[in-house]
């Protein structure tokens, strides 16, 4: 199975856009005590776009709503998640 996202690979001031690439990575395995997300609603907010510009902290996307994909925890598998910061 694969993840599909886009990455900022590089940052140029003048087009900072132009860093961004859809690109296709594997999906993470769970480590211990930790749960696999696979988000289904992802807002671009406007702090996201000021991120971008500034290739600035945080990383942009902190934000979404999504299914556990895969646990190692007590969270049921299928269960859905709000992620915040």
């Amino acid at each position: 199975m694969s993840n599909r996202l886009v990455e900022q690979q590089n940052f140029d001031a003048q087009d900072p856009f132009a860093g961004l690439a859809l690109v296709t990575k594997p999906v993470p395995k769970a480590e211990p005590g930790h749960v696999v997300v696979r988000i289904t609603l992802r807002p671009v907010n406007p702090g996201d776009l000021m991120s971008i510009r500034s290739n600035s902290m945080p990383i942009p996307g902190s934000e979404g709503f999504g299914i556990v994909h895969e646990k190692s925890t007590e969270v049921a598998r299928g269960g859905k998640v709000f992620l915040n910061g």
